[in-house]
């Protein structure tokens, strides 16, 4: 990849071959959350915010040939945050 040019931002949805590689991401990245043990569910905050009408979404980079690079969120309340 030369430059950002070759990157692309997608939704999840639309490529659901990539949620086994990002749970394993959260939970390496966020182990005491996502990882033994913590409250919470890597695939399952994945899966519910697999949609692109309301929020959570998910949307992700992926490279020329498809290899995910990164992902980004937009959501109402933060990953462990306490719901009023």
């Amino acid at each position: 990849m030369n430059s950002l040019k070759d990157m692309r931002i997608a939704h999840l949805i639309e490529h659901p071959f990539v949620i086994p590689v990002l749970t394993q991401w959260f939970m390496d990245e966020w182990t005491p959350w996502y990882g033994p043990g913590g409250s919470g569910n890597a695939k399952q905050d994945l899966e519910e915010c697999s949609r692109r009408d309301a929020l959570p979404i998910c949307l992700i980079a992926l490279s020329e040939n498809g290899t995910v690079l990164g992902t980004g969120t937009l959501k109402s309340k933060s990953t462990g945050s306490k719901r009023s």
